[in-house]
């Protein structure tokens, strides 16, 4: 690979290894030198600094280790792991080198330390490692002057050092590359010492030094005759380089001309390409003749050439033109498409040029149409693939015969003939006599009548019976002779074969295709397969998709005669019937043993066929001999899955489209149920909107569900001192409720008592099952009930009742049908408590209960323990995004301590104090968003209303009122199933209070929205509108996660809502 000067693209310098191969051969590579008239090989190289070792050092000594020369480096001992590691990284064997010795390194500190009066250590050192090299052996020395000589060493010791390595170099097979680094030595210094250099060394290359000064001539100055004299010779040497240079280029343009001329009449195009550009402005002539342009174009370029390119070829011409990169040999051939729109071949190679840097610049080449070669090289290969298939592993058997009918050549013989037996004898001589008389009759009438004949021969070998087509030509001399007979037979004994057995094929097939079943049709395909191919045996695997095994439908009779079980496939098994199946593959062994299958370790199969039948199944054709099957079996058998996978699949459609109505049907009959049960909620949701009353709601639930014989009887039962005691009831069937024991501890299975006791939706499909275990099933039957669905009515934790429904038939409860009216429980119990709070809320006299919780386990309560602090709830606000937003007063426990209490706790989104003013008297005031279940939920979703609420380590003490419409020891107990430890401390009859906690009555606030309402309690609650405020409309917004317009926005809407119901009786204005 050249390297070339960016500008000129011209040779500017040599490659190291060439100089030293023309010093060994005692000649002068680069001319001489300033009248030295021996040349020696002695270089040096000048880096910037001494971090590290040039490349051109690096390569001096990866030479030397991979030519098996002694190589010295002398280096500092702190500098040899780094240079070592650039020596490893070339992939030169550092270790073998090491090792053996060849290479070594050679530390100043391995001679002792010289006194300030000797200066020539450094001479001293040179010396010594010049004798680690024994007498006319080939070496090279590497010295990193800047590593060694680190303390300054004087000119006088550097001339003598330098003096020393030309003394080796000039008198041996050594070699030296010495490297001086500006950052260590001074300018002057290192001029005088690169003079004693008669190489220099730089990333160009080698350049001869044309101020060369032998290191004896540097210890004195030079007398003024001798420079005028060196100046003299720099002149003539420059002189003579530049005059030879001009005459080189010269002759190059001369060679380069007579070679365009040659390319041009051999039908050859010359190209350059600027490979930084990627154009071509120089091309010949007939460059562009190639791409199918008469006259050369303005411009050319990689693009436009990539264009001409075939599609199919443009990728690899694009690849090899990427690896030309590395390699710097461009070569391929590819089909491209001429201007004129026709196709063609062309061949080009091309070499890369680089730049001083080691980048490619430009790549120049040939490029030759090859069309006609192509095309020749096509017909050539075709001829001979077609000769090579007609005799190779051919069918024919080609022979000649003499008028006595004897053979006098023979190609591709039967197995039957030995040739070297058969040449000179008639057929008579070698085949049975009826077998020879067949054989015989038509070569002896081409014989009679010189006319050729063809026809297809059936006789008998040793071999068994064979048939062939029978060509027989008369061979005839110059003058139209007969002097024999050239043959040509093809044995079609298969074919014929082949013949009757897809006749037969054909046959069975129809039959096959009238399956109307997946067994029928795998009976059917194990019986066909038996009478086509007449074989051991038959199996007919088909895939269970239940446990995706392959199981053994049919097995004909011949293999059940031989013995032994034949095993259901599972994934994973090694079998071949399992790899067939899943890679979708017909597989044929002719010995499995070689498969190594153990599902068939029991039955004595040796050979066989295995054919998949699509996703069905596989069909497996066997044998129990060694290549027990006749050829082509496995093509044949193909036809046959085919078939069978065909038949499969339209009975697989058939069931499919059976079951697909069937669905369809079902579907409907679901589909006409749930319209029937939608309607019955339709009218029940539209008789709780307007029920005002318990009783109404259960009556008019229990009404609509029996209406019109849609159920045969519901209905609804509360739990009343271990007692499930009917409600209310609609239907024929109220005998049953009579007859039926509800007491809990009954434990009868009676639904209604199931859900009574689990809360949870108990269904009854059938009462007839298990008639004799539990006597509520007889009286159900009795009653004409068959099957029941029993339903919790509960909200949010809260029982009230249970609602049970019957139907005259089994099953009558689909799974939809119970989904839809578990939902009309939950609706149930929703408006049974809107009904309870719409009448506590309205009546004047309520009860004041007093309730201590000691163990709440909310988060509040989690806060108070660990912080020691007592917790006056104010307010309550739910959150539609989820959480409950408190607003509580903290007393007994520093602000900062509780407020990093809170922002600590995992049940706490956010914490923010309302007030920084002094409340030390009064608490501390905060805003919580916690998550989980409150007190203050709990009690409300239990029909109460809070009135104080006060947390601590030890509990929750509660103040609530209580509607006289909800009985005492219900409300306690909805409590207790929430807190388990809840206790009722006082009760009292009391006149309703005011509106607690922040709460604005439903007549006020009936047409807020929900956010509305939100924001106007949070306002409220976190002190927006005492004066001075606790908390800015921006902080308040801030906290509900809106922007200040919209909380804006949002309270006004509200206060005027409020104001108009408090101060105007007419219409509410608009929002």
């Amino acid at each position: 690979m050249t390297r070339l000067d960016e500008r000129e693209a011209t040779p500017v310098g040599a490659d190291i290894a060439s100089v030293i191969r023309a010093l060994r051969r005692d000649s002068h590579p680069l001319g001489s030198v300033d009248g030295h008239e021996r040349p020696f090989g002695h270089f040096v190289t000048v880096v910037a600094d001494s971090a590290t070792a040039s490349p051109e050092v690096i390569q001096f000594a990866v030479q030397g280790i991979e030519q098996d020369e002694r190589v010295i480096a002398l280096v500092d001992a702190s500098e040899r792991e780094a240079f070592e590691s650039r020596l490893r990284d070339t992939g030169a064997d550092v270790g073998t080198a090491l090792e053996t010795g060849m290479l070594h390194f050679y530390p100043k500190t391995e001679i002792a330390a010289p006194k300030p009066s000797q200066p020539t250590c450094l001479a001293e050192y040179v010396e010594r490692a010049i004798g680690k090299i024994d007498d006319g052996e080939t070496a090279r020395i590497v010295a990193d002057v800047g590593s060694v000589c680190r303390d300054d060493p004087s000119r006088e010791e550097l001339v003598d050092y330098e003096r020393a390595l030309t003394d080796v170099c000039a008198d041996s097979n050594v070699v030296a590359f010495c490297q001086y680094d500006r950052g260590t030595f001074s300018a002057s210094l290192i001029r005088d010492i690169v003079r004693a250099h008669p190489y220099l060394v730089t990333d160009a290359g080698v350049a001869p030094n044309v101020h060369f000064t032998p290191p004896a001539a540097l210890g004195s100055p030079e007398p003024p005759d001798r420079q005028v004299d060196r100046m003299l010779d720099t002149a003539r040497t420059l002189t003579k380089v530049s005059t030879t240079f001009g005459e080189k280029e010269r002759q190059l343009r001369r060679t380069d001309d007579r070679l365009r001329l040659v390319l041009e009449a051999g039908g050859h195009g010359t190209w350059e390409l600027d490979l930084r550009s990627e154009t071509a402005p120089r091309r010949s002539p007939q460059h562009d003749r190639i791409f199918g342009y008469d006259e050369p174009l303005d411009d050319w370029s990689f693009e436009r050439f990539l264009e001409h390119v075939h599609p199919g070829d443009r990728d690899a011409v694009e690849e090899s033109f990427e690896a030309a990169f590395e390699t710097g040999e461009w070569s391929f051939e590819c089909r491209i498409v001429r201007a004129d729109g026709e196709q063609s071949w062309i061949a080009a190679n091309g070499e890369f040029y680089y730049d001083a840097e080691g980048d490619p610049v430009r790549a120049v080449g040939v490029v030759e149409d090859v069309t006609d070669r192509k095309e020749l090289e096509r017909e050539l290969r075709t001829e001979k693939e077609h000769f090579q298939l007609a005799l190779e592993n051919s069918p024919f058997a080609a022979f000649r015969l003499d008028t006595d009918l004897r053979y006098t050549w023979l190609s591709s013989p039967h197995i039957d003939f030995d040739p070297a037996s058969v040449i000179g004898k008639r057929d008579d001589e070698l085949l049975p006599e009826d077998a020879a008389e067949v054989i015989l009759e038509p070569k002896r009438q081409v014989l009679e009548t010189g006319e050729g004949v063809r026809g297809e021969y059936t006789y008998e070998l040793p071999s068994g019976t064979v048939t062939y087509d029978l060509t027989v030509e008369p061979l005839r001399d110059e003058s139209g002779e007969v002097v024999g007979l050239t043959c040509a037979a093809l044995d079609i004994t298969e074919r014929k074969r082949l013949e009757r057995t897809l006749t037969r094929l054909h046959e069975v097939s129809r039959d096959l295709i009238g399956a109307e079943s997946l067994v029928e049709a795998s009976e059917r395909t194990a019986a066909a397969a038996a009478d086509v191919f007449d074989v051991d045996g038959v199996i007919v695997y088909l895939f269970d998709d239940t446990n995706n095994s392959l199981n053994p439908a049919v097995v004909t009779d011949g293999i059940e005669a031989l013995g032994g079980d034949l095993p259901v496939i599972s994934p994973g098994d090694p079998s071949i019937a399992w790899q067939s199946f899943v890679n979708g593959e017909s597989r044929q062994f002719d010995d499995v043993d070689e498969a190594d299958d153990p599902t068939l370790a029991d039955v004595p199969v040796r050979s066989g066929v295995w054919l998949p039948i699509g996703d069905h199944g596989v069909l497996a054709i066997v044998s129990t001999a060694v290549a027990g099957l006749p050829d082509q079996t496995q093509e044949v058998a193909d036809h046959l899955a085919a078939t069978a996978e065909a038949t499969f699949d339209r009975i697989e459609r058939e069931e499919a489209l059976h079951d697909q109505e069937r669905e369809l049907a079902a579907r409907n009959r679901r589909l006409h149920e749930l319209n029937r049960v939608n309607d019955i909620i339709r009218e029940i949701d539209q008789v709780l909107v307007r029920a005002t009353t318990a009783d109404e709601i259960e009556k008019a639930v229990c009404e609509r569900l029996t209406r019109d014989d849609r159920f045969a009887f519901a209905w609804i039962g509360d739990v009343d001192d271990g007692q499930l005691t009917p409600q209310t009831w609609a239907g024929d069937a109220r005998g049953y409720l009579d007859e039926v024991d509800f007491r809990l501890e009954a434990e009868t299975g009676e639904p209604a008592l199931s859900t009574a006791e689990t809360g949870e939706v108990s269904y009854v499909p059938n009462v007839a099952e298990r008639l004799r275990e539990h006597q509520w099933r007889k009286t159900a039957l009795a009653s004409g009930l068959h099957s029941a669905l029993s339903l919790p009515i509960r909200y949010d934790g809260v029982d009230y009742g249970v609602l049970t429904v019957y139907a005259g038939e089994t099953e009558a409860f689909d799974t939809l049908t119970r989904e839809v009216l578990a939902e009309l429980g939950e609706t149930i119990a929703n408006a049974l408590n809107a009904v309870e709070t719409r009448r506590g809320l309205l009546s004047d006299s309520v009860v004041e209960l007093r309730l201590t919780i000691r163990d709440a386990g909310t988060a509040l309560a989690a806060l108070a323990t660990e912080t020691g602090s007592e917790l006056d709830v104010h307010g309550t606000i739910p959150q539609q995004e989820g959480g409950t937003r408190v607003f509580v007063t903290v007393r007994e426990c520093p602000p900062d301590v509780f407020a990093a209490a809170a922002t600590d706790s995992t049940r706490v989104k956010t914490v923010a104090r309302l007030s920084d003013a002094d409340e030390s008297a009064a608490g501390h005031r905060f805003e919580l968003l916690v998550t989980g279940e409150t007190v203050p939920s709990v009690l409300a979703t239990a029909g109460a209303t809070a009135h104080t609420i006060t947390v601590s380590a030890t509990g929750a003490r509660v103040v609530v009122e209580l509607p006289g419409t909800i009985d005492v020891r219900t409300f306690v107990d909805r409590v207790d199933e929430r807190f388990p430890e809840t206790d009722l401390v006082a009760r009292r009859e009391v006149e309703r209070r005011g509106w607690p906690g922040g709460e604005v009555p439903g007549p006020l606030t009936g047409d807020f929205t929900d956010r509305q309402r939100e924001v106007l309690q949070t306002a409220y609650l976190s002190g927006y509108f005492e004066w001075p405020r606790d908390r800015t409309g921006e902080e308040v917004a801030e906290s509900l996660g809106i922007t200040q317009p919209t909380f804006n926005r949002h309270l006004r809407t509200a206060e005027r809502k409020l104001f108009a119901r408090l101060f105007d009786q007419a219409s509410l204005p608009p929002e």
